[in-house]
């Protein structure tokens, strides 16, 4: 269940041929700092990039609305930042992972 966020991440990037490294931002919806951590440290990261606005723990887990609010933070984030990709990210219940890549155009 904790690590099904990251391991939906790597895919997503894989399949799109898209290295960590160039993504600007990852909202990543964490329910433990150490999940940041192992992320940070798995994907070599820089901890700038990741829910530079605060995650899950700093504002809260708003129950069904998660996604969009990740997907607006992200999208939110990448147009401030000029960035040109940025992943949104989720752990569930029961091993489930869900990560969506997003591209500026």
């Amino acid at each position: 269940m904790l690590t099904a966020g990251q391991d939906a991440i790597v895919r997503v990037l894989a399949r799109a041929g898209v290295a960590a490294g160039d993504v600007a931002v990852i909202e990543f919806a964490e329910a433990f700092a150490a999940l940041c951590l192992r992320l940070e440290r798995d994907l070599g990261l820089d901890p700038a990039r990741l829910n530079p606005g605060g995650g899950t723990i700093a504002m809260g887990h708003a129950f069904g609305a998660t996604g969009a609010i990740l997907l607006i933070a992200a999208i939110d984030e990448l147009e401030r930042s000029g960035g040109q990709y940025a992943v949104a990210a989720v752990s569930g219940a029961a091993g489930l992972g869900v990560a969506t890549l997003i591209e500026r155009c």
